[in-house]
């Protein structure tokens, strides 16, 4: 009886702890994001990979070189991977960062990407 109570709980934790490998590895990564840049009209297009583990959205932050925070959020569809931002000044160097939010959570954010939209 002993042994089979054991075997069980073996076998549960086991369970759980895949389970919470699973969940876990979802969130131990940053979404690796890489922008292009049009002059005119200036614009930045941020493109990434689809989430592997199926992210619900992604949450994009961006500020000026003259900023000294992160502006508010934008948040996009789990299925979006791209971004246009528009109405920005030819000259002004812009900084971005992303995050993939699923059921475990908010992954962290991912390595500043930066462009500046200039005439040549």
């Amino acid at each position: 009886m002993k042994r089979r109570v054991f075997s069980i709980l073996v076998s549960l934790l086991a369970t759980l702890a895949a389970h919470n490998l699973r969940a876990d590895s979802t969130w131990v990564y940053s979404v690796q994001v890489s922008a292009s840049v049009q002059a005119a009209p200036p614009k930045i297009t941020l493109n990434w990979q689809p989430d592997q583990y199926g992210a619900n959205s992604y949450t994009l932050y961006r500020k000026a070189a003259t900023d000294n925070s992160w502006g508010g959020a934008v948040t996009l569809s789990g299925t979006t991977t791209s971004y246009v931002d528009h109405g920005l000044k030819n000259g002004t160097t812009y900084y971005y960062t992303i995050t993939a939010v699923g059921p475990g959570g908010e992954s962290v954010w991912s390595a500043e990407v930066s462009a500046m939209p200039k005439v040549h």
